[in-house]
């Protein structure tokens, strides 16, 4: 909705590698441009100056989000992307999905792990995830968080000392071909190598 975090990225205080104390702002589009995700390498970043927006944005008096975290069999796999395909694509509800092909914390075996956040009230969110539902997930579970909280569903997939174990990207389309194919190398990849 407000684009990545780099996208708000107004100011950076920055240390040069001469030692310099510098501000990077519109003024020096081409070193701000790069420290938005060119890389680490243009000196050590102090402060940061964000673009801030008001809470009304999460369309909730309360500040918070619907989340809704699914986990389903990976043999679901086209079932589920179908519904996701769906939802994603649906312009006129606001809001975030993740698909994400992994193992199932508990057993250990291939999974298809859904995020879903929704802007709005509870009840718009629970109508929205319907068909994502109807398809029976092994794991469902729903509730409202504030926004500083919404990546917290994700926290048991992640490695030790905290890492994510996969990078995310945002896409405006969510397009379902490949991830019969996607869950596939990862169900061969967890037989041929048990200890994945």
């Amino acid at each position: 909705q407000c684009g990545n975090t780099s996208d708000n990225v107004l100011s950076a205080r920055l240390v040069t590698a001469t030692g310099e104390l510098i501000t990077v702002d519109s003024n020096r589009p081409d070193l701000l441009w790069a420290l938005k995700g060119a890389g680490q390498y243009f000196g050590l970043v102090t402060e940061l100056t964000l673009q801030a927006y008001p809470i009304s944005i999460l369309r909730s008096d309360d500040g918070t989000l619907w989340t809704g975290t699914f986990i389903f069999d990976v043999s679901k796999v086209e079932s589920v992307v179908s519904a996701a395909a769906t939802l994603m694509d649906n312009e006129d509800h606001n809001s975030v999905n993740l698909v994400v092909v992994t193992l199932n914390l508990q057993t250990g075996t291939p999974c298809l792990l859904v995020m879903c956040l929704s802007f709005g009230s509870t009840a718009e969110a629970e109508e929205y995830t319907a068909p994502m539902k109807a398809i029976g997930p092994v794991v469902a579970m729903e509730n409202r968080k504030k926004y500083s909280e919404i990546n917290d569903g994700m926290d048991g997939f992640c490695a030790k000392g905290g890492f994510k174990l996969f990078k995310l990207m945002g896409a405006t389309r969510f397009d379902p071909e490949p991830w019969a194919e996607v869950a596939n190398i990862f169900v061969d990849l967890k037989e041929r190598c048990p200890d994945v």
